[in-house]
């Protein structure tokens, strides 16, 4: 699983050791935000909103080896889209941020989401290729190629330690 990566726990012990700011963003759908839209396409994809994952207060919306250390901001969203109707970008922009670092799962819908709203917000964007994953490596690929050919750049975890590590 995603969240036990060695690489992906290194990469968040570096940004903290970095004094960097780290937000954690969960799914957590509750049925006064699920919209008919919302309601209709789980339907359609066989699956009801009792059984799917990042139901509020379930063991699916649960962090999962990554755990917020006191402090660290957790951002509930309820779409796929990190910054949609969430207190995301005004933690961001509260502390100056202008640069994010987007890491986690799946790839191709809430990773590649929250990224090009972050480069839609006029955020720097830095999509960490080996902290993400999708199911399928070509959906996580293509969702590489288009993340770095139009929003941001995309490296290793390992580059974005070492930048860390020289900035003073």
């Amino acid at each position: 699983m995603l969240f036990r990566s060695p690489r992906l726990l290194g990469l968040v012990d570096a940004a903290r050791a970095a004094g960097c700011l780290v937000i954690h963003l969960r799914n957590w759908h509750r049925p006064e935000t699920d919209s008919p839209a919302w309601l209709d396409r789980l339907l359609r994809a066989g699956r009801t909103p009792d059984d799917r994952a990042g139901r509020a207060d379930t063991w699916g919306a649960a962090f999962y080896g990554l755990e917020p250390l006191p402090g660290e901001d957790v951002v509930d969203k309820f779409r796929y889209d990190g910054f949609l109707g969430t207190r995301l970008e005004y933690l961001l922009r509260a502390r100056g941020i202008r640069t994010v670092v987007c890491c986690g799962t799946a790839s191709h819908i809430c990773v590649e989401s929250t990224a090009r709203a972050a480069h839609m917000r006029d955020f720097h964007l830095v999509m960490a290729e080996d902290c993400c994953a999708s199911p399928e490596r070509d959906d996580h690929e293509a969702a590489m190629r288009t993340l770095n050919g139009n929003f941001g750049d995309v490296i290793s975890a390992a580059s974005i330690r070492a930048a860390w590590a020289t900035r003073g």
